[in-house]
């Protein structure tokens, strides 16, 4: 049976910008384990999966058998009905993707805001010479 583990680690690795070393660090492992799990050579025991469903708030069933990635947290809690602390129904990893999303949007704002205040700087500028002269 097919299942999406090695795919899940590596997109845990990337959504959390770890390496497969830091990967293996916070769950106690070496990284030649991890990298056994990513080339799909090993599988990772129950107990390793339940703790990389536990450290990174994903279900188990879902990191097994779904592409993380592909998945819709918003949908996938409300059918599992799961909440976090907060008693909000999104993951970790949904969080994240939200706030990577929300910081590229802030960041290109900012960037025209810059750019038209540059506009302006030249603008002003140029009147200003214009004055001098």
């Amino acid at each position: 049976m097919n299942n999406f583990i090695s795919h899940n680690i590596k997109y845990l690795c990337s959504v959390n910008f770890l390496s497969q070393n830091d990967f293996g660090e916070r769950l106690g492992l070496k990284r030649s384990v991890i990298s056994m799990y990513v080339a799909e050579k090993s599988q990772p025991k129950i107990e390793t999966l339940q703790r990389i469903t536990k450290e990174f708030d994903v279900n188990l069933d879902d990191f097994i058998n779904r592409k993380l990635d592909e998945v819709n947290n918003k949908d996938l809690a409300a059918t599992r009905g799961v909440a976090n602390e907060d008693g909000l129904q999104y993951g970790k990893v949904a969080l994240l993707e939200s706030q990577l999303k929300d910081k590229d949007e802030i960041i290109k704002m900012k960037n025209e805001v810059i750019e038209m205040l540059r506009q302006e700087i030249e603008r002003l500028g140029g009147n200003h010479k214009k004055q001098t002269a």
